[in-house]
């Protein structure tokens, strides 16, 4: 049995913010005693978030929480971006169990908080289990964290964002349980019996084929297939009549192809242009690959983002209809919502009218996290959607 009820609030005042949530997810799922619970906020909830967790306690009972700041917050009722955002997710259930954590100093040494994290729970793996990640991204170096957890724990699908905030902080928060810290991972284990599906969808789409690089140092791509790298993408940004290079990073990005998935769809990791080497013919971009390796260019636009938006709801569509999930999490890049579609609501409206009224809780990150086959990555410019069912 699961039972799940989201609350939010547009207030700028926590205590007013945090009961209306409360109450309102309490009475939304029908719950009595509540499991575990998750908590997302904008910066301007986090002044005392000792507080603010210990009335979440209080208010609902639950034992197990664990959440994050956010540069702005998502429910199936609400979108809010940078302040006055604050959401709860009560789940009550018999066949889940929860384990929250939280740990300080990151920044210090990502693959051994990648170890405490597995050593916490490697022994607690049942059938079925999700683990929900909150990393600070000042703190982050991804690729340690998820081998120190894979270390101790094997394969575990991992699913979250990176914390964020509205740029008036300069830092993010962790918290679980009554703790909150900054330069922390914060999260929960969740294990049991329950079904679970994670889709991601993508702001930037593919452009042309993928291209072979054929001549590179360090983080600067020379030759794609034997030819100029700058001079290929300034070929590309012609046949899109973008004539001024320093907005062209908003809207060109390289896309490395990670796998090809069931339905013969290509699953791939979007990744910044940082820069250009004129006399060279150099692009520089944020990304550590090699000579060999393929990439494409890919465009941000606001309406292929929705198709392919609708396109992954479409394929996921027939599952959520058998396994009928009773709450849900979506993990929006903050570079989607207003700042890509000119407004906020596309995505909730158009996962509403696709696949129904979801409880479902989530925020705007600096990062998203997901697998891809059985490797878990850190993604940009993307929405990761995952539903949880008996």
């Amino acid at each position: 049995m699961i039972k799940a009820g989201v609350g939010y609030s547009r207030s700028r005042t926590t205590a007013v913010a945090i009961e209306k949530a409360c109450k309102m997810a309490l009475a939304e799922g029908q719950i009595q005693k509540p499991s575990f619970g998750y908590i997302f906020s904008t910066i301007d909830h986090c002044q005392d978030t000792q507080n603010l967790l210990h009335t979440v306690r209080r208010l609902t009972g639950a034992s197990a929480l664990a959440g994050a700041s956010g540069f702005g917050i998502f429910t199936n009722n609400m979108e809010v971006e940078k302040t006055g955002g604050l959401a709860v997710l009560l789940v009550e259930s018999d066949t889940i169990t929860p384990s929250s954590f939280l740990f300080p100093n990151l920044q210090e040494n990502n693959l051994e908080a990648g170890k405490k994290i597995g050593r916490l729970l490697k022994n607690r793996a049942q059938r079925d289990s999700l683990l929900t990640l909150f990393p600070d991204p000042l703190s982050l170096f991804s690729e340690a964290m998820f081998d120190g957890i894979e270390q101790e724990m094997g394969e575990v699908p991992i699913v979250g964002g990176n914390a964020g905030e509205d740029g008036s902080r300069r830092m993010t928060f962790q918290w679980n349980e009554e703790n909150s810290s900054c330069d922390a991972v914060s999260g929960m284990y969740l294990t049991g019996q329950f079904s679970s599906l994670t889709a991601i969808t993508q702001s930037c789409v593919p452009m042309g084929d993928p291209m072979q690089i054929t001549k590179l140092k360090n983080n600067v791509i020379y030759e794609f297939n034997g030819k100029p790298a700058l001079d290929v993408l300034m070929g590309v940004l012609a046949e899109l009549r973008i004539d001024d290079l320093d907005s062209a990073a908003a809207y060109i990005f390289i896309g490395i192809p990670v796998c090809e998935g069931e339905n013969g769809k290509v699953n791939y990791l979007i990744k910044n242009i940082l820069g250009m080497e004129v006399e060279t013919r150099g692009i520089v971009v944020g990304a550590a690959l090699q000579e060999g390796d393929y990439i494409f260019f890919a465009l941000r636009e606001p309406g292929l983002s929705k198709k392919d938006l609708e396109e992954m709801l479409a394929e996921i569509k027939p599952t959520v209809e058998k396994q009928k999930p009773r709450f849900g999490f979506y993990f929006n890049c903050c570079a989607r919502g207003s700042a890509l579609y000119g407004g906020l609501d596309v995505d909730r409206l158009t996962i509403r009218e696709k696949l129904g009224d979801i409880p479902l809780i989530g925020f705007f990150t600096y990062g998203e996290i997901a697998p891809i086959g059985k490797h878990n990555f850190i993604h940009n410019f993307t929405g990761v959607l995952t539903l949880i069912g008996d």
